[in-house]
């Protein structure tokens, strides 16, 4: 006679007594808002105090999906939070959505060599394909500084697939363009690598900010919590039954300028506008942008069902001696 593993009967059953397929996780008011305004229908989740769900879902135990706000900035934050989510709502997917700062580097073009930053424009979506934590380095007098790393999840390869399907056909536009109302053209979507550490970097003469740009050379954003969420994923990761993937979406709302790789920085070519006024006028429209696709990507999520627990047989007892040899 053989039994069949099956999951314990509440690891999909959070706190709160819900279970959602998709958790969105937004960081400042302005984010929450975006998403509320794609997302109109959205209640409070009774026993929460910032997590909200489709009224049409809010009595159901299974619920499409949930939309969250952080309590403040930064990784511990975030961290927090993700456990948080979490422990409330078991869900399948988490996408932390938001805004952050494009990186721009010089290309020089021509024979003059005019110098063109390059990078994401502004309101422009970037999505992770990988997270660095740019805060964890060695400053030594021989080598300058010196990246170290602590482990912590990266983007999943399936919600990854998802959100690539969403971008190449387009359509995510649609729950952008009613709520725009602007002439700006609207923002393309970007994969790329995202810096994660917990300042604010705005300052092209800080040593630390040229350093980080020059050092991760192929990222295209920077912003405070995917170091925060990721950590707290692989914190989780002890079952079986349950692991939870996520995402960083993240609309562009202002820009820091670096080196290129090979060093060059010239200075005296960055715009001198203010990048505070910049952020000001454009964080409600990168927050949509980013709250738009988020919102796409989850309703392709949705549109096919959950999948099943795998059972298997169970792996009864054994040991392994010394030469090797199997006992059971």
């Amino acid at each position: 006679m053989t039994s069949k593993a099956i999951a314990p009967p509440n690891v999909l059953v959070g706190r709160t007594g819900k279970h959602a397929r998709v958790a969105i996780l937004t960081v400042t008011e302005r984010e929450l808002k975006a998403v509320q305004t794609v997302i109109p229908n959205l209640v409070l989740v009774k026993g929460t105090a910032r997590s909200f769900t489709l009224a049409e879902c809010v009595e159901d135990t299974e619920i499409p999906v949930v939309v969250t706000r952080a309590r403040d900035q930064t990784n511990i934050v975030s961290h927090a939070t993700a456990l948080e989510i979490v422990g409330d709502f078991r869900p399948e997917f988490l996408l932390l959505v938001g805004t952050a700062g494009g990186i721009l580097r010089p290309e020089r073009q021509g024979p003059r060599k005019a110098v063109r930053w390059k990078g994401p424009n502004l309101c422009d979506v970037v999505v992770s394909r990988y997270i660095h934590h740019t805060d964890y380095m060695k400053a030594t007098a021989e080598h300058g500084k010196l990246a170290r790393y602590n482990p912590f999840e990266q983007p999943g390869c399936r919600l990854r697939g998802y959100a690539d399907h969403v971008s190449m056909q387009g359509t995510w536009r649609d729950y952008l363009t009613p709520h725009w109302g602007t002439t700006e053209p609207l923002p393309n979507i970007i994969f790329d690598e995202i810096l994660c550490g917990d300042g604010l970097r705005a300052d092209p003469n800080d040593d630390f900010q040229r350093w980080v740009v020059k050092h991760f050379d192929h990222s295209a954003a920077i912003e405070m919590e995917s170091v925060g969420v990721a950590s707290a994923l692989y914190d989780l990761r002890d079952s079986e039954f349950y692991g939870p993937t996520f995402l960083t979406i993240r609309g562009i709302s202002d820009h820091v300028h670096g080196p290129g790789p090979d060093g060059d920085f010239p200075n005296d070519k960055i715009p001198r506008k203010s990048q505070n006024r910049i952020r000001e006028q454009r964080t409600p429209f990168a927050a949509l942008a980013a709250a738009a696709y988020a919102t796409a990507v989850a309703a392709e999520i949705l549109r096919e069902p959950s999948r099943d627990l795998v059972a298997r047989p169970p792996i009864l007892p054994f040991s392994i001696r010394p030469t090797g040899a199997a006992v059971k």
